[in-house]
């Protein structure tokens, strides 16, 4: 009895092991989330996304960042204002929206 239930035991935990390893492959896949993205410093031939505008152009300041564009990646509004530094673009394809609300 007692070696059935170590066997059902480290079965379990080695499923859970693997069960662990999933989300980590999830996010290494370029299927990012979030508002507006912009290349990735870490990697310039990746794209990071950012849950906020704001996050995309503040982390345009990593000087690692030569192309300093974001993209809206999803239909997203901004409250107050958005400010666009020189040097920077913002770019909203065909078929999302932005919306600045004062």
């Amino acid at each position: 009895m007692k070696s059935r239930i170590k066997k059902l035991l480290a079965a379990a935990l080695a499923l859970c092991l693997i069960a662990a390893l999933v989300p980590g492959a999830a996010l290494a896949a370029d299927t990012g989330t979030g508002v507006a993205s912009t290349t990735d410093p870490e990697d310039v031939t990746k794209t990071k996304y950012y849950e906020t505008l704001s996050a995309a152009f503040n982390a345009l300041s990593d000087a690692r960042i030569t192309d300093k564009t974001v993209t809206v990646t999803a239909n997203c509004s901004v409250n107050g204002t958005l400010t666009v530094a020189t040097g920077q673009r913002l770019v909203v394809p065909t078929g999302l929206t932005l919306t600045v609300a004062n």
